[in-house]
Parts: C-alpha cells; structure tokens; sequence
C-alpha cells in the first residue's frame, strides 16, 4: 500500500488521490521531516522546501508539485537520490492569459487602448506568454516579443531588445526571476528603462515581482502600472499599491480550470510512476459543468468579461483590506475565490447586441 503526505491545500486532492493509497493530508507549510519516514509519495506546493533538509532519510521516492514553477524544489538533489520529481509546467497558462484580458477590459471601460491596432510587447515568452501572444493577436493587437533566452535555443524565434518596446502601448511581464547568468532578469526594468517608457504606456506584470525595481517604479507617474506581483512579497509597498490603476495579490494564475489542471498533471505523473489505474473520484465530474451566464443585458464584450472577474473591484478591496492592515497580504491570495476561465463559461446570448465572432475572439466558445 503506497502511503501519500500531500499539503491539505492541493485543490483535489481528496478526490484524485484518495483512492490511490494511504492519503494524510497536513498544512503545506508544517510539513518536516518526521512526517515522510514511512511516506513513499510527497505532493506539495511552492509553500513547501523540498530539499535534502526535509528528505534525507524519508521512504519518499516521488515527489509532486501542483506548481507552474519549480524554486522551492531542490531538482538536483533529488536527481542525485534518484527521486522521481514532477511538477505542473503551463497549467496556469490560460489563467494568466485571461487575467490579462480582464486587464484590457477594464482599462478599455476607462477609455484605455482604444485605438484601432494597438501595439504590445511579451516580455518572457515561455510556456505562459506564449498563450498571452496569441490571446492579444486574436483580439488585434500588433506583439513585439523580449526573450533572449528562447532566441539562443530556438532557431527563427525574435527577441526585440527591451530598448526598442519603450513605444509599445502595452508592456506584458511574464519572465521567471533569475539573478544570475547571461540573462538576468532581477530589475530587468529599472528606473533607466523606465524613464524611457512612453507616456500612457500600460506597464503589466504577472511574472515576478522584483523584475520591476518597484521603488523606482513607485516615482512614475507617466505610464499606467497593473502589478499581480509585487517586489518583497509578502511585504509589499502599499504607497505603490495606491498608485496602481490595478492591483492585485498574486492570484494571475487562479482559476479553478487551472487548479484543476496542475492537480491532474501530477496525478497521471504519479499513476504512470506506481503503475495505477484512474480511479479518481466521480465527484469531479461536476467541475466539467458551465457556468451559465445571461448577457442579455450586457452591450459590450468587456461588460461581459468584467461580470465574469473585475480586477478593479479586486484592486479596491485589496487596498482597504491592505492598507488599514485589516488582512495580509498572504491571507487575501490563499483565500482568493477561484475565478471561471472563459471556456467554462456558457453564455445565454442576445445576438442583436453581442456579435458572437467577437466574443469568439476573447475566448468564449458556443455549443
């Protein structure tokens, strides 16, 4: 019988592993090494260090990450060890791409990027801007792309120096921080490249916090600034939060398609490992149902998205719930409410007023 230690607040996890062996299920961040002796599979989250601190000496030989990204897990270690690791690269893809939607939206309500063929730049075009491109190409915008990593490894790829995007209309951050190497990205926008940014630019970072220098950042007063992530989070400057036209707790990648999705990729990882079968819960098979929405009263595609997720009512509450340290900042991400992403959205349309190729171009799909 396999004996699973899984952090309590892996969305899914009862219903996908349950069934798979002995589940204990403990707080992410309380997990130590007692815990793991007799424990062959540990699933866990970013809140958790994985390393030979809490290994060393456990039964543990998989390793799980329901995680778009890997820097709490210590890969070469668990190389050496021969300790099969996974994590769930891209399942907050769609996510993040649509929160930058909901981005454009509300700035479009606020008379932003109203021109005809407006033009963005992606800065950071991996598995995350990629998915952010081709959404901002479907719905007219001209992409310029900043990713000099990807153009050393893949041939015909263009990455525009970030001195030639200060023109741009809309600069997207969707870049991992990484403090050393040829390509560094710690303050990879700086109070230089700042200076140089046009007036009424919109400045968007939904990939580290500290690529902006966000003190510098704090000073500008001639471009828009969305923040989701913020430069020493959890402690993050609330004088820059009151200048922001959005912010919001590092939640870009928090809709329930993509929970869901990073708890799969893991499951199936695990199944192939231990030669199981799928018996996950029926209980899921809920979470494939729409959400209906009526739009009959709704003249706009941004109405529609903003009924869906309004990142400038999230601004507001953040900056009451922040400011007069009413929560912190941790507590509003972890009890951030799951968004829908817009393919799980069935909308009851009124096509005098919605034209539906346009809302094909944002992402719905019609049955």
């Amino acid at each position: 019988m396999i004996t699973i230690l899984a952090d309590d607040r892996i969305p899914f996890v009862s219903e996908l592993f349950g069934n798979c062996g002995v589940l204990i299920l403990k707080p992410g961040y309380s997990i130590q090494r007692s815990d793991l002796k007799k424990a062959n599979a540990l699933l866990t989250r970013s809140v958790t260090q994985v390393n030979a601190a809490l290994l060393q000496g456990t039964a543990v030989e998989f390793v799980g990450s329901a995680t778009a990204g890997y820097d709490h897990i210590d890969h070469k270690w668990l190389l050496k060890k021969s300790i099969f690791w996974t994590y769930a690269p891209g399942a907050n893809a769609i996510a993040v791409a649509e929160y930058v939607l909901h981005c454009i939206a509300f700035l479009r309500k606020k008379n932003f990027l109203r021109k005809k063929a407006p033009h963005a730049a992606v800065v950071g075009v991996g598995h995350i801007g990629r998915v952010v491109s081709h959404r901002l190409k479907n719905i007219g915008f001209s992409i310029l792309h900043n990713d000099p990593l990807r153009a050393v490894s893949e041939k015909g790829f263009i990455s525009t120096p970030l001195e030639k995007l200060t023109k741009m209309d809309l600069i997207c951050l969707h870049t991992p921080l990484i403090n050393t190497g040829k390509f560094p990205t710690y303050h990879l926008i700086n109070n230089i490249l700042l200076k140089k940014i046009k007036p009424g630019c919109i400045l968007l970072n939904a990939g580290r916090g500290a690529v902006i220098d966000n003190t510098a950042l704090s000073t500008c007063d001639h471009i828009i600034i969305c923040l989701d992530v913020w430069e020493n989070e959890p402690d993050i400057d609330l004088d820059l939060l009151q200048k922001v036209t959005i912010g919001t707790p590092h939640i870009a990648g928090y809709s329930k398609a993509a929970k869901l999705r990073a708890s799969l990729m893991i499951y199936k990882t695990f199944l192939e490992y231990f030669r199981l079968p799928d018996i996950r819960s029926k209980q899921l098979q809920r979470l494939s149902e729409k959400k209906i929405l009526d739009i009959s009263r709704y003249y706009t595609v941004e109405d529609v998205l903003l009924k869906i997720y309004d990142p400038g009512k999230e601004t507001k509450r953040m900056r009451k719930l922040l400011i007069k340290h009413l929560l912190r900042f941790e507590t509003l991400r972890r009890n951030y409410q799951l968004r829908e992403e817009l393919l799980s959205v069935q909308l009851l349309t009124n096509p005098f007023k919605l034209k539906l190729e346009n809302l094909k171009k944002w992402g719905f799909s019609f049955n």
